[in-house]
């Protein structure tokens, strides 16, 4: 479980409670960085030092949440889709989650709000 929460409070609502072995990813500071504009996307090496930060491998299952109502947790999971040329199948995040073909690059992701 990925608990993606906002710069002023997700610390804070992590804190009072998660899901339990679930790991903290803040919007801003770990799935977005700033070069020209606030808020792009992260370069893919960028998200590859967060993901080995975090412990995330591309053989975890990723379940995406937020306790409070949030796009991060939707932005989290789009980012660590495969870009569209290298998909082997659709790997849209939805609940519940699907099996998907071992040669998807990327953790299997899905979203919870």
């Amino acid at each position: 479980f990925l608990h993606v929460g906002i710069e002023d409070t997700g610390r804070a609502e992590f804190a009072r409670g998660h899901v339990r072995g679930a790991a903290y990813a803040s919007g801003y500071e770990d799935l977005a960085e700033d070069r020209e504009v606030r808020a792009l996307v992260p370069l893919s090496e960028t998200m590859a030092a967060t993901l080995e930060r975090l412990g995330i491998t591309p053989d975890d299952r990723v379940i995406c949440y937020a306790s409070t109502k949030s796009a991060w947790p939707a932005r989290a999971a789009w980012r660590l889709l495969p870009p569209p040329a290298q998909r082997t199948e659709p790997c849209t995040p939805r609940l519940p989650p699907r099996r998907r073909s071992s040669r998807c690059p990327l953790p299997r992701v899905s979203v919870w709000h």
